[in-house]
């Protein structure tokens, strides 16, 4: 599902990858972390750090997003695992007691933080960040501020851009900004006064995947957005942030590139684009780079 190294690969060489795990049988999956060290040109040394309780028989929605925060905490998005609504208040998501629909926080060897908001909680499980989150596609730190920023599916419309804050409830199912994939309606409310509610929303959908906070000096005038890719919308979208707020969006690539998988930000202040090939071909990476070399240009006015 993701592949991130080290905060300090460039010393220990560790790198990690989630995916979805299988049980003994095969009949049911969880979301994983596995780490290891690479050597040449080959991952050595693979151990298992972290297996989520968030087990279903849908091979969906395992999410996996991983992102290190500037204290060397290791952050993973499990989603709902395209768990039925069913009643609202049971779904699995607004239960802390696993971790389905939930950001788990640990440490780079997956122990458990001792600052967790769950910590001691008799009924939640103490590697839980946040919860109430649906199919989380990209996950982010604000390299400058350590701001937690994550994206997710809507379900039909309605895909969030949300702000990660430790213990709180992001509502799914019991509020959301979209629908049933059938046209019927999930809940009648997209926000309610205890739930965090997100703070972009875009309806209709556009796929959100990966995303990506810049504070490189390539592209100075963007210093402090969020670049959001997009699956089916096929665009590359930046956001605009202002402090803990989403202001607006830019457009930057709609189409001309088919669907983007994800989005990063290199060490050399450029962009960097996964583009799923259709056809089952190798991944083409494209690399933005600023126009006229660098040239400081006014940003255009912000779409609200």
């Amino acid at each position: 599902m993701d592949v991130l190294p080290h905060p300090d690969f460039a010393d220990n060489r560790l790198l990690y990858l989630s995916y979805g795990q299988p049980n003994a049988d095969g009949s049911q999956g969880a979301t994983a972390i596995v780490r290891g060290r690479i050597e040449g040109n080959r991952v050595m040394d693979l151990e298992e750090i972290f297996v989520a309780d968030a087990w279903h028989p849908n091979n969906n929605h395992f999410s996996g997003r991983m992102a290190f925060d500037a204290e060397g905490y290791l952050y993973l998005a499990v989603g709902d695992r395209q768990a039925s609504p069913g009643l609202l208040g049971d779904h699995p998501a607004q239960d802390p007691s696993n971790h389905v629909g939930a950001i788990v926080r640990l440490h780079d060897d997956g122990r458990v933080p001792a600052d967790n908001p769950f910590i001691g909680h008799p009924s939640a499980r103490p590697e839980v960040w946040s919860f109430g989150h649906r199919n989380m596609q990209g996950l982010a730190t604000d390299p400058l501020t350590g701001r937690v920023w994550s994206n997710e599916h809507g379900p039909r419309g309605g895909d969030e851009l949300n702000l990660i804050l430790p213990g709180l409830n992001y509502g799914w199912p019991i509020a959301s900004h979209g629908i049933n994939y059938d046209g019927t309606v999930i809940t009648p409310d997209t926000e309610r006064p205890w739930l965090e509610g997100p703070r972009f929303v875009w309806t209709p959908s556009i796929g959100v995947s990966g995303m990506a906070i810049y504070r490189g000096s390539r592209f100075p005038w963007w210093n402090g957005s969020a670049f959001v890719a997009g699956l089916a919308g096929e665009r590359l979208v930046r956001v605009i942030l202002a402090d803990t707020d989403a202001v607006g969006e830019e457009v930057l690539l709609h189409g001309q590139l088919g669907r983007i998988r994800d989005v990063r930000a290199g060490p050399d202040g450029l962009l960097y684009l996964a583009i799923e090939d259709q056809n089952g071909g190798p991944m083409p990476i494209v690399r933005l780079e600023p126009v006229g070399g660098g040239d400081v240009r006014p940003p255009p006015s912000p779409q609200t």
